[in-house]
């Protein structure tokens, strides 16, 4: 299964809509690419929404990573949304829930 994406913007702010697997490598350039073009653009608030996300690896993992420090670099903000169990599980065993900005859709 592919990753697809859908962007909304607003106001100095975008959120991707992901669905599908969060593998890294060739599958994420268009997100890779996506991004690029949103940060480019000035915007200071970019979410990945992850709700229709049902597995990430540690190559998806690592681009977060990356996409975390690049808008940190340009100024911006990278949220994680709505990430599932799974996705959610792999971030938190990497420990990087203390580097990410992650958005639960749990009540506190």
């Amino acid at each position: 299964m592919s990753l697809n994406l859908q962007t909304i913007e607003s106001a100095g702010q975008a959120t991707i809509e992901l669905s599908g697997e969060f593998l890294g490598g060739e599958q994420t350039r268009t997100l890779d690419d996506e991004f690029t073009r949103l940060l480019d653009g000035g915007m200071k608030k970019i979410t990945l929404n992850f709700k229709k996300v049902w597995f990430a690896n540690s190559s998806g993992i690592g681009l977060l990573v990356r996409l975390h420090l690049r808008a940190q670099k340009a100024n911006s903000q990278l949220v994680i949304e709505s990430p599932g169990e799974n996705v959610l599980k792999s971030i938190v065993a990497m420990q990087l829930d203390k580097v990410l900005s992650i958005e639960t859709s749990n009540p506190a």
